[in-house]
């Protein structure tokens, strides 16, 4: 019932927002792809309904895309919203522990995760980031706003995990995600607001 829901659900509680600040991930695959002809492979980790994925298939059609989630209901419904797109692959598994090669990985992107889990397994996932791209690939987070993103709305954000169920987020909405993903091996190549959404664009350099 939640994965039948949960496109409704956040088009409601963003006001209509959810699906545009999302898809302004795009516009760094967008400059990415077009610097990098190369590029085959996408994962989409926590890919949940597969509603950005399908978005990401129908802009980039050359791309062959990956989308991996825990939850076997989310993976069937995304199953019915990619609708038989081509190049399009479905996998049951765990940010934290990618059933995924080392260095196998083009571009990979991850939509609303990392406010939903604790600490340690935040650093597990952006360790394992580091480890599937392959040197010269792109990583494309989109996720909350943070403190101090639109300090007018920092009471805003301190009210969110109290008036919902989310018991990671408070920890989160005062990460440092730079130095997160920096150990992991990833330099920021950029960053951009979306409403209540952040977009952050980390690249993995090329091998000395």
């Amino acid at each position: 019932q939640s994965a039948r829901l949960y496109d409704q659900q956040v088009e409601v509680l963003f006001i209509g927002s959810a699906d545009a600040m999302r898809r302004q991930a795009l516009l760094p695959i967008g400059a990415f792809l077009r610097r990098h002809r190369g590029v085959r492979l996408h994962l989409d980790v926590a890919c949940g309904t597969g509603r950005f994925l399908a978005a990401v298939r129908d802009n980039f059609p050359q791309l062959g895309s990956v989308g991996l989630d825990l939850s076997p209901h989310y993976l069937a419904e995304a199953g019915r919203v990619l609708d038989g797109r081509p190049r399009t692959a479905l996998v049951r598994g765990l940010a934290e522990a990618l059933p995924i090669a080392d260095g196998s990985v083009d571009l990979i992107t991850c939509v609303y995760l990392l406010h939903e889990v604790p600490a340690d397994v935040r650093a597990r996932i952006a360790a394992e980031f580091g480890r599937v791209l392959r040197p010269g690939g792109r990583t494309v987070i989109v996720d909350s706003l943070q403190h101090g993103d639109r300090p007018a709305w920092d009471r805003l954000l301190s009210r969110f995990p109290k008036s919902f169920h989310e018991p990671f987020y408070a920890e989160y909405a005062a990460a440092d995600l730079n130095a997160m993903f920096g150990a992991a091996g990833l330099r920021p190549a950029g960053s951009d607001l979306a409403f209540l959404s952040k977009i952050l664009v980390f690249d993995k350099p090329m091998a000395i």
